[in-house]
């Protein structure tokens, strides 16, 4: 993405400051910045970072096509630019500079808005959503970046929506982007964003200078291990948010294990709150819970006072970030007039997001794609499936292959049916993919590859008082395959298949 902040550009000696090594071209002006060589405008600075799998170098040419007219790479990269007609522009340690670089053009708009973040595997687009839509109907202007991209709250009455939001390739996106959209935010009014910050930017630094005034942690489970390697790396990458100089205030979640090892790493200057379901040692805690399939009421005590939580989400899991969401705005808002909103804020898309018509199975659509996530779903629908509970799921291709097989044994152990399919195999064989979440069960499960035809047949198959879960891909409206991506929605292929079983249809 790349928005020109000023349109007389930036000298590139300001603009780089003591993030360059030395460069003759300090008089060149850029209009822009921009990573994504596909996306660069003309009098762009086209930045080529480095990853594991790539260079960026080799988008340089594409760059130079569509108009950059400088080229900014690491001090380390080793290559021949005698051929390239402009600029060349070498930093030491890029990776780390490009966010200060981006928030510099921006002049600084993180530290014009008041910005919580939140991290974990599980629990970062939830509560990033739910903190945005109740800021808004509490009658902030406030907005929500991450994972289903990003956008502003409407009214009081309508909170966050999704046909406002304006998708993003990650869940957190690039170091540019970030700036360019957190400029957008501020330049509209906003006073309240809600981040997601996955590990892989943290890692990346793609939120270095990114003015983070309030923390959360969420959990820590298995996943991404295909990039970080192990859990202890994983658990780093977290850490890293906390670790910022200008944070004010945490939030943990004291019922997750690795919430001990963060707050060791957390400065004595920053404020402390800890969540909890039951553990009357956190700041903020139930003394009572109520959960049913109408959702859940609890009493909760809290530094600001006690009173009743209402809501519609379901799950101990979504209780818990409720919970979250309820330490971050009460710090500053009224108690009782968050606890009185709390029942109008809604799930975000993809996340235990129910389908139901009449004589026909119970339909959840949940983003679950982690052991800990499936398994907390499961839990949760297993306590209100009055006949058999089913569940369609796969698991991502060219990623993380050890949680396939806990995910098939998590599957097996709370379910009545399995249907094993395609998730988003990328430009891995479907069937491989399958036989290593099968390693983790004893028994059979169905196996239908083509995710339409899973999905079709749990539908159909399924008694009028079961319950079908399709898990996975949650609020993707897309397929990711070896050549390239499809359109594909879970929500669309369920309705689909829940109307044709109404009318007779196979």
């Amino acid at each position: 993405m790349t928005t020109p902040f000023n349109p007389k550009g930036w000298a590139v000696g300001k603009l780089l400051g003591d993030e360059k090594t030395e460069s003759p071209f300090a008089k060149l002006f850029v209009s822009g910045l921009c990573q994504d060589s596909r996306l660069v405008k003309q009098g762009d600075l086209f930045f080529a970072r480095s990853g594991k799998t790539t260079n960026g170098m080799l988008y340089a040419d594409e760059a130079l096509r569509k108009g950059a007219i400088g080229i900014v790479v690491d001090q380390a990269w080793v290559g021949d630019v005698s051929h390239y007609p402009i600029p060349i522009i070498r930093v030491s340690d890029l990776e780390s500079k490009v966010s200060r670089i981006a928030s510099r053009f921006y002049e600084n708009p993180s530290k014009k808005i008041h910005t919580i973040a939140v991290t974990g595997t599980n629990g970062k687009t939830s509560c990033c959503w739910l903190l945005s839509d109740l800021l808004t109907r509490l009658g902030e202007k406030s907005a929500y970046l991450g994972t289903l991209g990003y956008g502003i709250g409407g009214s009081r009455t309508d909170g966050m929506s999704a046909s406002e939001v304006i998708k993003t390739s990650f869940t957190t996106p690039d170091a540019i982007t970030i700036q360019t959209i957190l400029n957008r935010l501020s330049n509209s009014g906003v006073s309240n964003v809600a981040l997601e910050a996955s590990s892989h930017a943290l890692a990346q630094r793609r939120i270095e200078a990114v003015s983070v005034d309030t923390a959360i942690f969420t959990n820590l489970s298995r996943d991404h291990l295909d990039y970080h390697g192990d859990m202890k790396s994983y658990g780093a990458s977290k850490a890293l948010l906390f670790q910022k100089p200008e944070l004010e205030t945490v939030i943990i979640n004291a019922d997750d294990d690795f919430s001990n090892v963060l707050e060791r790493e957390i400065s004595s200057d920053k404020e402390i709150y800890r969540y909890s379901l039951d553990n009357n040692k956190a700041e903020i805690f139930c003394t009572s819970i109520e959960l049913d399939s109408l959702g859940v009421i609890a009493k909760v005590s809290t530094p600001w006072g006690q009173g009743t939580l209402k809501s519609s989400l379901v799950g101990q899991f979504n209780l818990s970030n409720l919970l979250a969401v309820v330490a971050a705005a009460a710090k500053r808002i009224p108690l009782s007039d968050v606890l009185r909103v709390i029942p109008l804020i809604k799930a975000p898309t993809g996340r235990m997001e129910v389908i139901n018509m009449e004589s026909v199975p119970g339909v959840v659509v949940d983003y679950a794609h982690t052991p800990d996530a499936l398994e907390k779903v499961l839990i949760t629908l297993r306590a209100h499936s009055i006949g058999k509970l089913w569940v369609v799921f796969g698991c991502g291709g060219e990623r993380d292959t050890g949680k396939r097989s806990k995910m098939g044994a998590i599957a097996e152990r709370y379910t009545d049916r399995v249907v094993l399919t395609s998730d988003n195999p990328r430009g891995e064989p479907e069937h491989q993919i399958i036989a290593q979440i099968k390693r983790g069960m004893v028994g059979d499960a169905i196996i239908k590859t083509d995710r339409r035809d899973a999905i079709r047949h749990a539908i159909f198959s399924a008694a009028s008082d079961d319950l079908v879960l399709i898990a996975g891909k949650g609020h993707e409206d897309f397929q990711d395959l070896a050549d390239g991506q499809l359109p594909f929605s879970d929500q669309y292929q369920v309705r689909s298949a829940l109307s044709d079983r109404q009318d007779g249809v196979r």
